[in-house]
């Protein structure tokens, strides 16, 4: 793709022009490949702009194939999107101010934005205390429930 550099501006052309389709599940992930060119920033950016965009108390955009765009809006809400097939998923900037995730374990994972609510970028991410690397957490990780803390940029 020629660097990181000429992938983001590929990428970015893509999604700006419409190329590339966020309203099936091919184009649901596109969004998030903005963290492989250590660009998280505009994972969240691009991902934001298009659930204000495309969704609204009317609906979803496109087809709502068995709740895949009503998933994909929870997710990016929640600040986390899964790598489909992997087992980890891209943080982003959540929408909400906190929200509590049941598990299947029976561990709750509460997700807490604790400054600049509304934000589209984020700062630091806390996972029980301890800072994460990189904006990228692993299942396994999420299943040991607990708290996960966002500190959003202005």
């Amino acid at each position: 793709m020629g660097g990181k550099d000429r992938f983001v501006e590929r990428l970015s052309y893509g999604i700006e022009t419409g190329r590339i389709a966020n309203t099936n599940e091919p184009g649901f992930l596109c969004t998030f490949a903005f963290h492989h060119a250590d660009r998280p920033d505009l994972s969240s950016y691009w991902a934001h702009h298009l659930a204000e965009k495309g969704y609204d108390l009317t609906g979803f955009p496109e087809n709502e194939d068995t709740g895949s765009m009503a998933s994909w809006f929870v997710f990016v809400s929640l600040g986390l999107f899964p790598n489909a097939g992997q087992d980890f998923y891209y943080i982003i900037a959540p929408t909400v101010e906190e929200s509590t995730i049941a598990l299947s374990n029976g561990k709750t994972l509460t997700i807490r934005v604790n400054s600049n609510v509304g934000s589209k970028r984020v700062k630091e991410c806390r996972l029980n205390g301890k800072r994460l690397k990189t904006l990228i957490v692993t299942h396994a990780e999420l299943m040991k429930g607990g708290l996960m803390e966002f500190e959003l940029e202005h």
